[in-house]
C-alpha cells in the first residue's frame, strides 16, 4: 500500500516561498525556523492532507537560468480547488505565475502555476459538491 506522504519544495528565499504557499494557498505554518544559512517551514493543509516542507538556500540552478517547464525531470502535483479564479488569483498576487494558459478537459478548469523558483503546481477545478 501506498500513500503520499510530505511535500518537499526547495527553494531559494523563504519569504517569497511562503507568501506563495502559504498564504497564496491559505495554508497554516505550523512550523517555521531560520538558521544562519539555511530556512525551514512547514505548512499544513486544513483537511490534514500531507504537509509542505519548504527548505530555502537551495540553488538548483544558477539565477536566472531556470530551466523551461517540462525540460528537466521534476515532481508535479495537484491543488484542487472549488474556487479557480480565486485561488489563481491569490497564487499570483503573492508571487506566482501562470506556467501555461488555463486548459478546459470535460468541463474542469486547471492550469501549471509556478512559485517565486519556479516550481511548479498544477491548481485543478474542482465542482462543487465534488472535494
Amino acid at each position: 500500500m501506498f500513500s503520499v506522504g510530505e511535500i518537499n519544495i526547495f527553494v531559494t528565499d523563504l519569504e517569497p516561498a511562503l507568501k506563495f504557499w502559504a498564504e497564496g494557498l491559505q495554508l497554516d505554518v505550523a512550523e517555521k525556523e531560520q538558521l544562519e544559512h539555511s530556512a525551514y517551514a512547514r505548512l499544513d493543509f486544513a483537511d490534514g492532507s500531507p504537509s509542505i516542507r519548504v527548505f530555502a538556500q537551495a540553488d538548483a540552478w544558477r539565477a536566472g537560468e531556470r530551466p523551461v517547464y517540462g525540460t528537466r525531470p521534476m515532481i508535479a502535483f495537484d491543488v484542487t480547488t472549488t474556487d479557480f479564479d480565486a485561488a489563481l488569483a491569490r497564487l499570483i498576487e503573492f508571487g506566482g505565475s501562470k506556467a501555461g494558459e488555463v486548459e478546459v478537459y470535460d468541463g474542469v478548469r486547471c492550469v501549471f502555476v509556478a512559485d517565486p523558483d519556479g516550481n511548479t503546481i498544477e491548481l485543478v477545478e474542482v465542482p462543487a459538491g465534488d472535494e
